[in-house]
C-alpha cells in the first residue's frame, strides 16, 4: 500500500510535483538530478516548468506589463493544457490585470461573508433575522 500525502496522491509524487515548480537553487541534489532526467525524457515538462515559474513570478512581483508577453508565449506553446490555461486567463484578462495593477484584495470581505454564512447555518430554521444579527455581532 502506498502512503498518501496531500490531495490523496502518493507522497513521492507530491514531492516531485513541488520540485518541478520550485527554483533550481532550492532543490536538493537528488531532486535536481531527478528533474534533469525527467526533462530529458519529456521536454514538455521543461516548457511547462518554465511557463509556470514565469507566471508565478508575474503574480508574486505584480508585473502587469509582463502579462501580455507571458500570454503570447503560453498561447504559442505546443502543450494543449498550457494553451487552455492561457485561453482561460485571456477570457478573464481584465480581472487578472486588475489583480496585478491594484494592491487591494477582497479577502477581508470574503472572510466576513464566510463567517456570516457559518453563523447562519448554525441557527438554520430556529430563528429569524433578529437572532441572526445578534449572534453575528456577538461573534465579532
Amino acid at each position: 500500500m502506498t502512503a498518501t500525502g496531500e490531495f490523496g496522491l502518493p507522497r513521492g509524487l507530491v514531492i516531485e510535483v513541488q520540485s518541478i515548480v520550485r527554483a533550481s537553487g532550492d532543490l536538493k541534489p537528488t531532486q535536481q538530478t531527478y528533474l534533469d532526467a525527467l526533462i530529458a525524457a519529456c521536454p514538455a515538462i521543461g516548457t511547462a516548468r518554465a511557463l509556470a515559474r514565469d507566471f508565478a513570478c508575474l503574480l508574486r512581483e505584480r508585473d502587469a506589463t509582463g502579462l501580455e508577453a507571458w500570454l503570447g508565449a503560453a498561447e504559442a506553446c505546443a502543450e494543449t493544457e498550457i494553451r487552455a490555461f492561457a485561453v482561460g486567463i485571456r477570457r478573464d484578462q481584465a480581472a487578472v490585470q486588475a489583480a496585478l495593477d491594484h494592491a487591494w484584495s477582497s479577502g477581508q470581505v470574503e472572510g466576513q461573508v464566510t463567517r456570516l454564512k457559518l453563523v447562519k447555518r448554525q441557527a438554520y430554521g430556529r430563528a429569524g433575522f433578529p437572532l441572526l444579527r445578534r449572534r453575528y455581532l456577538l461573534a465579532s
